[in-house]
This record gives structure tokens, C-alpha cells and sequence, in this order.
């Protein structure tokens, strides 16, 4: 894929820092609050969105020195891809109403920072030293995770899955690699198995890759690595289109912002593609999900930025913990567009893993504030993290997928 610096001057140019950027709208939550993980963390100015302008905007005039590459680096690569600036940006600055019209059907200023990435690869500069195994892992074995195809299926246990390669399903459940190897991690999830019991629940004809199903490419978009990004993309949009099913499902919200946000870049997905808060939902108006057991819980629920900000789904989560029978959902103040980030994403975890923590950590202090027993989200990489922070900041917080808690309430047969 071919990075067009260039077309981003007249937008970082116009950069005022003006600042609602770094922080959650004040018309929504009648209070200031941080918005960007790593601003607040480093606590400079160049790690908030007007600072990395001011970069991007130095770059493109031939202001920046070769030799201070490492710094740049830094500054870009602690970025979580949250999507936490532009919601502000666009909403209440000038210069956030061009992003709208860039490339003629608008872009966002984590497409900056992700455009940026990409240059650094491209003039060598990047990738940063703890992304290199990452990348070679997805080359060789088509996830992040430096673990075999093979692997990839041990998750379904004894479970006989149809292979949608083989037979005629109507729904493929895209798994993905978080919740495929979630197994292996020190707070492994039962994400997968629980979609899976949905499904069955639910009488879906379904299916999935298994040992066949590659990395969404995610990862690779977000770090810059956008040649292995387009391989991806293009061998997944290829595989999906061959296999006549209906639907597409991901519990995963990068996989789900990738398929739907930007795999429309490299070519046309035929089947619907849902994430599994959405089907369910629309299980709910069907009335084909029943759940009968009470699964008796105050929760809050963690909007995953992927799911949130990039895809803008907001209201299927909540309207699916709402219907399970005993759970109270107690919002986080900071939620929605608002939302604090897991800290995670776009290759943070593997490469800055105390700031990933730390972020974690804050999310869970907000939480304990709210009197809840568990936190919830629909995304394994922020139940790894969310996990990972909870214990240890030595909190007695839970965390759980939306879909443990569905096939809690879903009385066996």
C-alpha cells in the first residue's frame, strides 16, 4: 500500500491547539476528563495528537533530523490507535472538519499517525526493535503470537466444528487470534468457547477456518506495516468471498474494525460482517436468544475503542447485557465516545507493556469506584489487558466477555 504523506500538509498545518483533542467532551460528562493514554502518561505535550502534528507538520516541511529518529519513534509508536482525538477533533475544531474530506470520504487522525508508521518502515527507521518478532510471526504462521496453525484450533476442545471450507455454512465464525491462542496467556479467556456454545445454542449453521484462518492484519496496519497488512487482507477478502456463506461474525474489535473499516481499501467483503454483540442482538429481536438463568451481577461495561470510536457500535453490547437475566449495568462516566482506553492496541502491548498496564490499571481504579463486581467488554485483547490489570493493581474485580456472561444465562439442553 502506498503511503501518500502529502496529502495530510494542509491539515496538520491548520493544527491550532485548540485542544479538545486531549480531552472528553464536557457536554456529554459535565466534567473534564483525560482522554489520551499516553499524553497523560509521558505528561508532554509532543505525546498528545498537537504534538505529533507539530511532527508530521516538521516532516513534511524537511525539518526533521534523521538522527533524532528515536524520539519520533516514541512519540508515534506509544499511540494505541484509540481513536480517542479524533472523536473531539472532528466534533469541535476547524481543522477536524478537513479530515472529512480527505481522500474524498474522510479520514481520522489516528490514519495520521498510522500513515506516519508506515513512512518510518519506509525509510527504514522502523519497525522498533519488540514489534520484529510480532511481524515475524504473522509471516510465518499468520498470527502474532509466534504460535502453529495447529495451535490455532486447540481451543474447541473435544467440540466438532464444521469447516467452512468444506461445508456449506451460513455463518463463519472469524475467530481470531487473541481468542484463539487466549488459551496460552497468563489470564487466558473462554471467548471462543463461549461464542461457540451461543451458536449451538442458537441452532446456527456455522463454522469456521480452523487451522486455515489467518491474522486479520490489524496488527500490521497499526504499526505500519502496511505491505503485510494488503497480503492479508487481500488472501482473507479472497478466502471469505469463496466460501458462499451469509454472515461473517468476529468477537474480536480489531478484527471487526479491520474487516469493516479497512479491508473497503483493498477490496469488496460479500457476506455481511457482524461482530457477535451485533448478531446476538439481532437474535434478541428475532427472539431466537433465550436466556432462562439468572446470572446474578453488577457490572460496568469497557467499550472497546475498536468497536466504539472506529465502528461506532455503542449500542448492541449494552442492549445484550441489559437482557441477560440478574445483570445491572452501572456505566462508567467515561464511556462511549468518552471512553478511556484498554491501553493494548496498535502493537502497545508488546512494546510498551508498562504504559499498557498502566492504562489498564486506570480503567480498573475507575471501576472500583462504580461499587460493581465485574467489568465487561466484547473483545478479548481488552479482556487480556483489562485482566492483566486488575490483578496487578490487586483489585477483586472480575473481568468477562459479554459472551461468558450470555452462555452463563443460556440453559443447557
Amino acid at each position: 500500500m502506498e503511503v501518500k504523506m502529502d496529502k495530510w500538509f494542509d491539515m496538520v498545518s491548520n493544527c491550532c491547539h485548540c485542544r479538545p483533542c486531549a480531552s472528553g467532551d464536557w457536554h456529554a460528562m459535565g466534567e473534564w476528563a483525560e482522554l489520551c493514554p499516553k499524553g497523560l502518561y509521558f505528561k508532554m505535550e509532543s505525546f498528545y495528537a498537537p504534538g505529533a502534528m507539530e511532527f508530521v507538520h516538521a516532516y513534511l516541511r524537511g525539518d526533521i533530523d534523521p538522527a533524532d529518529k528515536d524520539r519520533y519513534l516514541e512519540v508515534f509508536y506509544t499511540c494505541t490507535s484509540c481513536g480517542a482525538c479524533t472523536v473531539q477533533c472532528e466534533k469541535y475544531s476547524g481543522p477536524g472538519q478537513k479530515l472529512k474530506k480527505v481522500d474524498g470520504k474522510g479520514r481520522h487522525l489516528y490514519d495520521i499517525w498510522e500513515d506516519m508508521k508506515a513512512e518510518m518502515v519506509r525509510l527504514g527507521w522502523a519497525p522498533i526493535e519488540e514489534h520484529k518478532k510480532l511481524i515475524q510471526s504473522i509471516n510465518e504462521n499468520d498470527n502474532p503470537y509466534a504460535q502453529s496453525a495447529a495451535e490455532r484450533v486447540k481451543w474447541c476442545g473435544k467440540r466438532k466444528i464444521k469447516d467452512a471450507s468444506k461445508e456449506n455454512v451460513d455463518v463463519l465464525y472469524f475467530v481470531g487470534c487473541t481468542a484463539s491462542y487466549g488459551y496460552r496467556s497468563r489470564y487466558p479467556n473462554e471467548v471462543a468457547d463461549a461464542t461457540a456454545q451461543i451458536l449451538d445454542a442458537l441452532g446456527v449453521n456455522w463454522g469456521t477456518l480452523g487451522n486455515d484462518e489467518m491474522c486479520c492484519g490489524s496488527p500490521s496496519k497499526r504499526i505500519g506495516q502496511y505491505d503485510q497488512f494488503e497480503r492479508l487482507a487481500k488472501a482473507n477478502i479472497e478466502k471469505f468471498n469463496s466460501l458462499g456463506v451469509k454472515t461473517i461474525v468476529t468477537s474480536c474489535a480489531g478484527c471487526y474494525s479491520a474487516l469493516k473499516e479497512l479491508y473497503p481499501d483493498v477490496g469488496e467483503i460479500k457476506p455481511k460482517v457482524m461482530h457477535i454483540t451485533e448478531f446476538l442482538e439481532r437474535q434478541l429481536k428475532k427472539k431466537a436468544l433465550k436466556m432462562d438463568k439468572e446470572v446474578k451481577m453488577k457490572v460496568t461495561y469497557h467499550d472497546p475503542c475498536h468497536l466504539g470510536r472506529h465502528a461506532h457500535v455503542y449500542d448492541a453490547p449494552r442492549k445484550v447485557l441489559e437482557a441477560i437475566p440478574g445483570v445491572e449495568l452501572v456505566e462508567f462516566p467515561q464511556c462511549r465516545e468518552n471512553s478511556w482506553c484498554c491501553g493494548a492496541g496498535a502493537g502497545v502491548k508488546a512494546a510498551y507493556n508498562d504504559l499498557a498496564l498502566w492504562t489498564s490499571k486506570r480503567r480498573i481504579d475507575q471501576a472500583e469506584k462504580l461499587d460493581v463486581e465485574a467489568v465487561t467488554s466484547a473483545c478479548p485483547f481488552c479482556y487480556r489487558n483489562l485482566a492483566e490489570g486488575a490483578a496487578d493493581s490487586g483489585s477483586k474485580l472480575k473481568v468477562f466477555d459479554i459472551t461468558e456472561l450470555v452462555a452463563k444465562a443460556i440453559a443447557k439442553k
